[in-house]
């Protein structure tokens, strides 16, 4: 999830490919990872914040990405 320094043509680029999608480019903008497992789906999000990041954790099933509410980290 960090920034990449090296120079990445649009060309095949998708969401699993381990480089930086974020809006700014690495620069502290809002950024997630999706990882995919059978039926569910973990997904992280880091947002800055004043003493350092923030990650919030996301547990989402099925194929409608319901949110398990009772999931715990």
């Amino acid at each position: 999830m960090g920034s990449n320094s090296a120079t990445i043509s649009e060309e095949n680029h998708s969401e699993h490919d381990s480089h930086d999608h974020s809006h700014d480019h690495g620069k502290h903008s809002q950024s997630e990872q999706v990882i995919k497992s059978g039926e569910y789906t973990l997904k992280l999000v880091t947002v800055p914040s004043d003493k350092g990041v923030h990650i919030a954790f996301y547990l989402l099933e099925g194929e409608a990405n319901k949110q398990v509410k009772t999931a715990q980290v």
